[in-house]
């Protein structure tokens, strides 16, 4: 029994790396999770040397385990495999493994990209593990603060606690809650790195939202998930609806289907929770493995002849596919980066990350030109910033395609300020400007 306990997750895990590896591995959320812990492991600190607008327990967990066993892309995959494993095990204990909820939540992870969220989802479960089976209250104040850490809207989750009006449960929990905000508000004080962090990661959440909040059909259905929570709560005062309907916040202010998904994990389980393990619903659950499996591996395999495997093990992207025009692109990109030694070269760019880790060039605040990720009043903030330039280079985006996506997050204003103050003296091909940067 327990031997094929171990093959079960071992399956899991290996289906769960496969995912990562092939469809998602081409989601930008990706680079942007992986390189905020590459940069951490390499010996960056968050938010002083670069922009980073999420709690920082991720990318620092992600950072320690690339310290051990390397920095590259395929370690980042292996972590969250490994996290997206541990929610399946959760949820087999909390449901007594009830195969209808397994497959649902599994089928939904698959679509996950990665990164933070899926440890919010994790440690989502955990806190939800503890309260069903009444764990220590020091243990779950410990939980709610990692998820805070996690992201830092999850910080809603207290309130099932505060409600609860067992004041000895509330300081338990509060002093153990308060310990890992400490310690991360010291390391950011002595890093130098507090008041960015402050800007990037509460702040610019009003530029974010300000930008990003669209009403689409996934608002809808999120409206119609947080009504249902809210009708269940009321009905019961079931402190489990509370928390999925407190976790329900993850998707503000971005509709989309990303964010649905995260939404739909514990609703998912709070809808099948109580549906009995039959054989035809077993049946079910490979099906949904298979299928979803295939799909993404037709998805990833249709256009195989623009695929390439990296097997070069010096690279950061050892052991991981990537596109041979996106290479190509890069690799032009890097030799126009190297052609001037003597001077500071920015990339200007929606795939900096993508483009700036696969040859290993540090990373720095204009690499994540997204809306909301720059602090409060972010685009004055970067104009400032390359204002005090002297004498630089930067590689820009043609933005004449981008900018038919009425929803990209994309800086549009920052490189329409580019283009307006400075001098282009080159092209690189037909989707990148080169502008010398003189103040």
């Amino acid at each position: 029994m327990k031997k094929n306990k171990i093959l079960f997750y071992l399956l899991i895990f290996l289906l769960f790396l496969l995912s990562f590896v092939s469809l998602n591995n081409f989601i930008m959320d990706n680079y942007w999770n992986y390189g905020f812990s590459y940069n951490i492991a390499n010996d960056l600190i968050p938010y002083r040397d670069f922009n980073m607008v999420l709690f920082p327990l991720f990318p620092l967990l992600c950072a320690l385990v690339m310290k051990i066993f390397g920095s590259k892309l395929i370690i980042y995959y292996l972590f969250c495999s490994l996290i997206a494993t541990l929610i399946i095990y959760f949820v087999k204990k909390l449901n007594g493994g009830r195969s209808i909820t397994l497959a649902v939540i599994y089928f939904l992870l698959l679509f996950e990209v990665g990164g933070y969220n899926i440890l919010t989802v994790l440690l989502f479960f955990i806190l939800l593990y503890l309260e069903h089976y009444q764990k220590s209250d020091y243990l779950i104040g410990l939980i709610l603060s990692f998820l805070l850490l996690t992201n830092q809207k999850m910080i809603v989750l207290l309130i099932p606690t505060i409600i609860s009006c067992d004041y000895k449960k509330i300081l338990k929990r509060l002093m153990t809650f308060l310990v890992p905000i400490q310690i991360l508000l010291m390391y950011l004080f002595f890093n130098n790195a507090l008041a960015c962090f402050i800007d990037y990661t509460i702040l610019g959440l009003f530029d974010f939202g300000h930008k990003n909040f669209i009403i689409s059909l996934y608002f809808i259905i999120e409206l119609l998930i947080i009504v249902y929570f809210i009708y269940k709560y009321l009905k019961t005062k079931d402190n489990l609806a509370l928390y999925c309907l407190c976790f329900q916040i993850i998707s503000i202010p971005i509709f989309d289907s990303y964010h649905l998904v995260l939404s739909l994990i514990p609703f998912s389980y709070y809808a099948f929770k109580n549906i009995d393990s039959v054989k035809i619903v077993n049946i079910m659950f490979i099906f949904f493995i298979l299928l979803t499996n295939f799909a993404k591996g037709y998805y990833f395999l249709k256009d195989y002849r623009q695929l390439k495997i990296n097997l070069d093990s010096s690279s950061n992207y050892f052991l991981t596919f990537s596109y041979k025009n996106l290479d190509s692109v890069s690799d032009t990109l890097y030799k126009y980066y190297c052609s001037y030694p003597d001077k500071t070269v920015y990339y200007f760019i929606g795939n900096s990350y993508y483009y700036k880790l696969s040859h290993k060039i540090t990373i720095d605040k204009y690499d994540l030109l997204l809306y909301g990720n720059n602090g409060y009043n972010g685009n004055e903030k970067l104009i400032n910033r390359l204002k005090q330039e002297k004498d630089a280079i930067a590689i820009v985006e043609d933005l004449d395609a981008r900018e038919e996506n009425a929803f990209d997050q994309f800086n549009f204003d920052f490189i329409h300020y580019v283009e307006d103050n400075y001098k282009r003296i080159d092209r690189i091909g037909i989707y990148f400007n080169i502008y010398e940067i003189k103040n």
